[in-house]
């Protein structure tokens, strides 16, 4: 009799667990079809482009009593649900919706622009894990985004956290904030390298190359062979703008500014003479000044008397 009655309450506990785990389970769809229309509104995808209902559908699902109450949600799901792509876990929800609400309130898109309110919706991104979110807070507080402008211009509005951020995300596999910190680093304005020129900086060479070395980013590539070519190792210089030239004529143009700086280097190496290449030195110097004249001249007026000549010392 003691054995049908164990076996009774075991066949009662697995009932109960499996109509637990299929309830968690629709719930957690049920979030994830949510969050998927609101990115979906936002963007404009496969429905009206419609930015503020968007938003009112992102803050809806962090309203929502299964992402704000059941932090258990995922423990208790059919685990084969969250290997499908398409379907996120509750703290990836979490993660990615709260980092797309900092973006919107700092861009002031479909929502009005709160400096306040992004950062705060950033800071829980980030706190969550979110290294989309760490980048981001990293390059706010980096300032304005430029290879050529002296620091004076840059705006920066906060070095230590920005090398702090773009550090974290980069130590957890972020190409795009190594380039950003390497190239923060080599303009003198981090921590490692106030006071230092540009190719004093080991660290920024380092996260640089970590990027570059990816694929991944572009920027990077253009940033090393400004650095190497401030270094006079021409030939090394020349290997990383060369790099950028071959790369898609639709990556180049999204950002003029770096890809002018690859090939005014690319020119002063074949001024110098140590570019393979049939290009000669004053159609580099064109593509440059089309990408972005004024890039163009600052490295003019910065190099102008730079020489093949390599310096040794004893």
């Amino acid at each position: 009799m003691g054995r049908s009655t164990q076996a009774v309450n075991l066949h009662s506990h697995t009932i109960a667990g499996a109509e637990s785990s299929a309830d968690a389970t629709v719930r957690l769809i049920r979030l994830n079809a949510k969050f998927h229309l609101a990115t979906a509104m936002y963007n404009g995808a496969g429905t009206r482009e419609d930015p503020e209902g968007g938003i009112r559908q992102m803050l809806g699902v962090m309203a929502d009593p299964d992402l704000e109450e059941d932090a258990l949600l995922d423990l208790r799901v059919n685990r084969s649900i969250l290997e499908l792509e398409e379907v996120l876990s509750v703290e990836a929800i979490a993660q990615k919706a709260t980092y797309n609400l900092g973006c919107a309130y700092l861009e002031g898109h479909g929502v009005y622009q709160s400096t306040e309110s992004a950062l705060m919706w950033l800071h829980r991104s980030a706190a969550a894990g979110g290294i989309l979110a760490m980048t981001r807070l990293g390059t706010y507080f980096m300032g304005r985004d430029s290879p050529t402008a002296p620091p004076d211009e840059l705006q920066v509005i906060d070095s230590g956290k920005a090398v702090e951020w773009l550090t974290m995300a980069a130590s957890r596999g972020d190409h795009a904030a190594a380039a950003a910190l390497g190239g923060f680093l080599c303009r003198g304005c981090g921590k490692f390298n106030i006071d230092a020129s540009a190719y004093e900086c080991g660290e920024a060479i380092k996260y640089l190359r970590t990027s570059s070395d990816s694929g991944q980013s572009l920027k990077a590539t253009c940033i090393l062979a400004l650095n190497y070519f401030k270094m006079r190792m021409y030939s090394k210089a020349w290997q990383f703008a060369a790099l950028v030239s071959l790369r898609d004529s639709t990556d180049i143009e999204t950002i003029p500014e770096y890809a002018a700086v690859a090939f005014w280097v690319a020119g002063r190496c074949a001024d110098f003479g140590v570019a393979d290449t049939t290009v000669t030195a004053a159609e580099w110097y064109s593509r440059s000044r089309e990408l972005d004249s004024t890039a163009y001249l600052r490295l003019h007026a910065a190099f102008s008397k730079f020489s093949s000549r390599i310096t040794l010392h004893k």
